[in-house]
């Protein structure tokens, strides 16, 4: 899992800055964008964007594995089609929309984990004919490379850096299966294997691995360390320096059971966190080791039948806070077992914080698959479920957020047919992505969904792209279009700022507006904005934010023009934002405005001289007629002819040449008329 201050009227707000937004000696103007929307997101309610689906061959079990989202929004799945142990390896990406870039198939297998290095390089490991494997796809998916270790087995866990390596680790058959790790650089070649045989030298599996930011890697599973009997387990966690001599091994383990570690995490301060089961019966049983491999702590966790109780999946936070989530018995034998899907967090010294019990259902499995944490603290988990009333009586994928202080919880599912979640990822903005395998008749497919916090979409479009200014300044159109996808009317802030070639943030270019949007509803204007003759020359990022300005930024859109040093126009002097307005849009007002549920036409000033803002709004995208007529019928202005969006819509009636009088305005839309009496006064 993976997880300028330019010298102008307009006011300026302080965003991070060049110096600290560079990452590996590199800059770009879209990390530097999104850094600054990072800063400050919000999580809030979950709300579905988009579904994928991706059928394979349509007539197999096909699966998904695992996920990983990258830095721009792209999404990577791994699994298998037409069956687990005959099937084949497929890799897929979807852009930030949910649209299939490619497909990687051809290779039998299946591929068990993933992960997507900052040059979007594709990784993937799992096994093909018994044998662990490793794959490197480009950007583009044209497969690059394969490692494939000599011997039978499974690599279950995958991480890979910047500069091209890939981290696998899983086991080998020796005849007895010992921990595998591999390291294999960028072109491929194998660069070290450790093995790791423990003290009984019997059953040693690795299941997960991670990386430091020093390129030591950590692995973790369990080992037998005691031959004979029921042949006890424990945990077995080892450190590797980059060229993969053993730093450091730490084992945990309870008396005479079968203990085993399902997966880690390493912090930057280099403590380690290990989660998994452990006892007879098995309870969750969390660990946290210093940079040196001594245990801190060790937290247990048992449902009150005590029996059965599992942890799957770890995540740690910036504040070294531990979420760790499973499988927890809530029925026992005689009864027909079943699990409840429990997530506890724990801080930095172990202390318990909350214990979240899923607990929707009375009878039934829920099950955990993953978990992962946001930058606020938040917990994301995803399994399956079922019984759920009014989701039928199939398994549905579920998606579970937890607040940090654990005082709030929403339950998003995914409900087809038989849905069950199998990983878990979350992207820079707080976006979360589910990937899993839905039946809904003899054949399973894999479908990847997105949701965000954000149900109020912005979207900034330039016409007629590319944009390029002259030295002497110009203009250039967009439209700005904002869509409430939620159920409920919204109210909140929307703003556009823009990145100099400078680095710095210049702003608010137009707003803050304060506007209302029912649910469902979609606001759109044509813009335009001019660009000064004194502007730096270079390239720009205009970008448009939703929120609560200009602290709390819960979505944004954006594109690029350029400023050139030659070219001559017409003299453009300063910066304005000009077009159709949005409701409520003044100068120095902050006044709330909404796109109302019923259809209108309004005037103001009435009576006027000589002109009068028609005010008019829509509940849907239609064709429009908006005229005015004397008080003999005759038609004497045709104000709007043709295709509108839904929501609020301004229009001036100059009235210059007509006589003083009573007319009338008639607006026509779908079906639905609205007339306006006007008075017009010289």
């Amino acid at each position: 899992m993976l997880y300028y201050n330019y010298s102008c009227s307009l006011d300026h707000f302080p965003f991070p800055t060049l110096e600290n937004t560079m990452k590996n000696g590199k800059v770009s103007l879209l990390s530097l964008a999104f850094t600054a929307l990072l800063a400050t997101s919000a999580s809030g309610q979950l709300f579905q964007q988009w579904v994928s689906m991706y059928p394979g061959g349509g007539s197999g079990i096909d699966e998904s594995k695992a996920i990983a989202v990258d830095e721009s929004q792209n999404v990577y799945v791994t699994g298998f089609i037409n069956g687990m142990y005959f099937g084949t390896m497929a890799t897929v990406k979807y852009d930030c929309a949910g649209q299939q870039q490619w497909c990687a198939v051809g290779t039998p297998g299946i591929g068990n984990d993933i992960a997507v290095n900052g040059a979007g390089e594709v990784f993937v490991a799992g096994q093909s004919n018994d044998y662990p494997v490793i794959i490197k796809y480009s950007p583009t998916g044209q497969q690059l490379w394969v490692y494939q270790h000599g011997s039978s087995g499974e690599f279950f866990g995958l991480a890979a850096d910047d500069f091209g390596n890939a981290y696998a680790t899983g086991y080998q058959s020796t005849p007895q299966n010992d921990y595998l790790t591999v390291k294999c650089d960028s072109s491929g070649n194998l660069d070290w294997l450790a093995i790791y045989n423990g003290p009984a030298n019997w059953w040693d599996f690795a299941r997960d691995i991670a990386l430091d930011d020093s390129g030591n890697a950590y692995v973790t599973g369990n080992s037998t360390y005691l031959f004979g009997g029921i042949h006890p387990t424990e945990y077995a966690t080892i450190k590797y320096s980059p060229d993969g001599l053993q730093c450091w091994i730490a084992t945990f383990h309870t008396t005479n059971s079968l203990d085993c570690a399902y997966a880690l995490e390493v912090c930057p301060s280099g403590n380690v966190y290990v989660t998994g089961a452990a006892g007879s019966p098995h309870d969750y049983a969390t660990v946290k080791y210093n940079r040196m491999g001594v245990q801190q702590w060790v937290q247990f966790y048992s449902s009150l039948l005590n029996y059965g109780d599992e942890a799957v999946a770890i995540s740690v936070d910036a504040n070294e806070n531990v979420f760790v989530t499973g499988n927890s018995a809530r029925t026992a034998y005689p009864i027909i077992p079943t699990t409840n899907c429990v997530t506890i967090k724990y801080n930095s010294d172990g202390a318990e914080q909350w214990i979240k019990d899923f607990g929707l259902t009375s009878d039934g499995n829920d099950v955990a698959s993953a978990v992962v944490s946001d930058a606020d603290g938040n917990a994301y988990v995803t399994g399956y479920c079922d019984n759920i009333p009014g989701y039928g009586i199939n398994y549905d994928c579920f998606i579970a957020r937890y607040s940090s202080d654990g005082t709030s919880n929403q339950y998003v599912y995914y409900n087809e047919i038989n849905d069950y979640g199998s990983d878990i990822a979350i992207d820079q903005e707080g976006d979360v992505y589910v990937t899993g395998y839905t039946w809904p008749d003899s054949w399973s497919k894999i479908f990847t969904v997105k949701y965000s916090s954000h149900c109020i979409l912005p979207t900034l479009t330039p016409v007629n792209p590319p944009i390029v200014i002259p030295a002497s300044g110009g203009a250039f159109e967009f439209t700005a279009e904002l869509v409430n996808i939620s159920t409920q009317s919204q109210t909140f802030e929307t703003w556009i700022m823009q990145l100099t070639p400078a680095g710095n943030w210049q702003g608010p270019m137009l707003g803050p507006l304060v506007l209302t949007l029912p649910a469902g509803a979609q606001i759109s204007r044509l813009r335009s904005q001019t660009v000064p003759a004194g502007a730096l020359p270079g390239t720009y990022l205009y970008c448009g934010f939703v929120g609560q300005f200009y602290l709390v930024k819960w979505d944004s859109s954006y594109f690029e023009y350029t400023k050139l040093t030659t070219g001559d126009g017409e003299w453009i002097s300063e910066w304005t934002c000009t077009g159709e307005s949005f409701p409520g849009e003044s100068v120095g007002t902050r006044s709330v405005a909404s796109v109302p549920e019923t259809f209108s036409l309004s005037a103001s000033p009435n009576p006027f001289n000589p002109s009068s803002a028609l005010s008019f709004q829509l509940l849907a995208n239609s064709r429009v007629s908006l005229r005015v007529y004397d008080t003999a019928g005759r038609e004497v202005a045709t104000l709007v002819e043709g295709w509108r969006e839904a929501g609020a819509h301004e229009v001036t009636f100059d009235a210059s040449g007509l006589p003083s009088g009573i007319y009338f305005a008639r607006l026509r839309s779908d079906g639905l008329t609205q007339v306006q009496k006007l008075i017009l006064l010289k």
